[in-house]
């Protein structure tokens, strides 16, 4: 199969599975809400807390920051491998339980978060080695340039393993990583060409929206610093604007993971051989 069928079919399978992918992503949109709602309670109060005793009140707004970050990230990436796990068993078998969609509560999804942070942690750390290292050399836009080029590699490596932890849940975590570059040798490139045609559209479409926000923005900001009139900022366009944009990334999120999905299961995945795969769709 190639790249470009690769893009029709995850295209089609989006459509065709959309209200499912909705069904699946409850948990995740419950979990954000809920964060948005108890980290914009915790700002207020500590912006009043800060007023009234600078002092105590920026220690507690540090404090505060770092922890909310930390569950932010964990409950981030316990959910994001559930719900990857749970498009993945979706295209495969068309299962749709919601229990797929928790599976990062659960052994393999501590394993998958484990394996990821100490990753994202040295990747870090040696891209900012290097950035400082170029930087003092006078040589700083070469080192974004090089941090960018080692964060994109091991990014083409990275992106399998939550799948192959779900397929071989008895591999360690270090034959897991083995297994993933084993995997994609010889594809690295051919993966990153897949992905160039929607990314260049999508590119196009958000230069567009920005354009139509800058116009839609100017009217709004006028009428606001010439009235002082908040309520401009809930216009009917404006909150229009904010939906599209929402439900604009919402999708996009979801067409690359399934582009994501169907070129592991057509490229890289090897189905055990008492399993049968199928799909809701019966086109498939």
């Amino acid at each position: 199969m190639t790249n470009g069928q690769i893009r029709q079919e995850a295209l089609a399978k989006l459509k065709r599975n959309f209200l499912y992918y909705i069904k699946g992503g409850i948990p995740r949109f419950v979990f954000f809400l809920l964060l948005f709602i108890a980290g914009g309670s915790w700002f207020f109060r500590s912006v009043i807390r800060m007023s009234a005793d600078p002092f105590s009140g920026i220690g507690s707004f540090l404090g505060g920051f770092v922890l909310s970050n930390l569950v932010a990230a964990i409950g981030a990436g316990l959910l994001n491998y559930g719900y990857q796990i749970y498009l993945l068993r979706l295209l495969r078998y068309g299962e749709t339980d919601m229990q797929n969609a928790l599976s990062g509560f659960s052994y393999l999804g501590v394993r998958f978060l484990g394996m990821m942070i100490p990753i994202a942690l040295i990747l870090a750390a040696v891209s900012g080695a290097l950035q400082y290292l170029l930087t003092s050399a006078g040589a700083e836009d070469t080192g974004s340039f090089i941090g960018l080029i080692l964060t994109l590699i091991v990014g083409l490596v990275l992106w399998i393993i939550p799948y192959l932890i779900h397929d071989h849940p008895e591999m360690s975590a270090g034959k897991v990583l083995r297994l993933a570059w084993d995997k994609m040798r010889g594809h690295k490139w051919n993966f990153f060409k897949l992905q160039i045609p929607p990314i260049l559209v999508l590119i196009v479409f958000f230069l567009v929206l920005i354009m139509g926000a800058v116009f839609m923005m100017i009217p709004i900001i006028d009428s606001l610093l010439r009235t002082g009139d908040f309520s401009a900022l809930f216009a009917p366009s404006m909150l229009i604007f904010l939906i599209l944009y929402f439900v604009a990334g919402i999708v996009i999120d979801l067409y690359f993971v399934t582009l994501h999905i169907t070129y592991y299961e057509n490229r890289l995945a090897t189905p055990p051989g008492d399993e049968i795969y199928y799909t809701i769709d019966p086109e498939s």
